[in-house]
């Protein structure tokens, strides 16, 4: 019975512990359309991108996705760079 209720407890405590992460991991960022690190890409500014693009672009969801994901691909040698550079 004892050995139980230690098991139970253990089990809920690992529960409550990983519903932070669940929880986070499940919520929708839908103001977020891109992330590089401690940067994000958000709606808005992915919008005027693709708004006042210079270049007749269609406006639709891939090329949004084509956009974020250049926008992060873009990001990520930048952030490592300047880390290498502060060491």
């Amino acid at each position: 019975m004892k050995t139980r209720s230690i098991v139970a407890v253990l089990g809920s405590l690992a529960l409550l512990s990983a519903c932070d992460g669940l929880r986070e991991a499940l919520t929708a960022h839908v103001d977020v359309a891109g992330r590089a690190e401690d940067h994000e890409l958000s709606v808005n500014r992915l919008s005027d991108l693709l708004g006042n693009a210079t270049l007749q672009i269609p406006v639709n969801r891939e090329t949004a996705m084509i956009v974020g994901d250049v926008w992060v691909n873009y990001q990520l040698p930048i952030r490592v760079s300047r880390a290498s550079c502060k060491t």
